[in-house]
């Protein structure tokens, strides 16, 4: 598999939702411009890490993110997904790897990928399931949402968990999400924004956005879904190639 070449994205691009207007750096320049993510603000110290992983504080960040209790808003995403036999599956933004394990013991036969773009993520999760890399059944990989590097229609089902409202590139990287998936392929994400700290009409603003960039993005049957998970609501959005 190789990257496919691909149009460039503009560097700032201003896009109209119901949530309101976004603005989107898509060079990972973000204060160059005085751009946001979806996310909407800027995470600073540890918090940073979880959105931007890198160094010490960030193999922190992954440990406690692959512990975290129960994990409600990954079961969520495993039941909207459906996976099922013979799935080819890519998870975009895999962090330390425990949804990409969750996904191979769902899948009696059948490929599971991942890419995320910080290398301390990578390697926790190439440990985290060393066992289905070495039987060749699991691909991990350094890139970022923006530039998957996989072939044209690779893929039945494309997920992402806790990470599209990181995405300082959401348009381009949706473009890449449907570009490797198969027509009629499913894609889903989910979203258990914690930083939002329980403020339900933003939470609701945060999937109206995504939903809306999706739709843009060139795919149909968006629906928008909400589950109660601790500590606060998870949202997800789900749609068709």
């Amino acid at each position: 598999m190789s990257f496919r070449e691909r149009p460039e994205c503009a560097a700032v691009v201003k896009t109209e939702s119901k949530a309101g207007t976004l603005r989107l750096a898509y060079d990972g320049t973000r204060r160059a411009y005085g751009t946001v993510t979806l996310a909407q603000r800027e995470f600073t110290g540890l918090a940073a890490q979880f959105a931007r992983p890198h160094g010490l504080l960030g193999a922190f960040a992954g440990e406690l993110m692959a512990h975290m209790p129960k994990r409600p808003h990954e079961a969520l995403l495993l039941q909207l997904l459906e996976p099922r036999p013979g799935d080819a599956i890519l998870e975009v933004g895999i962090g330390p790897g425990v949804t990409i394990a969750q996904l191979t013991k769902r899948l009696s036969d059948g490929r599971v990928a991942g890419v995320d773009p910080s290398p301390v993520m990578l390697r926790q999760a190439q440990r985290r399931n060393a066992r289905a890399i070495a039987s060749g059944c699991v691909e991990l990989r350094t890139a970022p949402a923006s530039a998957l590097p996989f072939a044209d229609a690779s893929f039945d089902k494309v997920a992402s968990l806790n990470s599209i409202a990181f995405w300082g590139d959401v348009e381009c990287a949706l473009a890449e999400m449907h570009r490797v998936l198969k027509p009629g392929g499913r894609m889903v994400h989910v979203m258990m924004p914690q930083w939002l700290k329980g403020d339900e009409a933003a939470i609701d603003r945060l999937a109206v956005a995504i939903a809306a960039a999706v739709e843009r993005a060139g795919f149909y049957d968006v629906l928008r879904d909400s589950r109660a998970t601790w500590p606060v609501r998870s949202v997800a959005v789900i749609a068709t190639r």
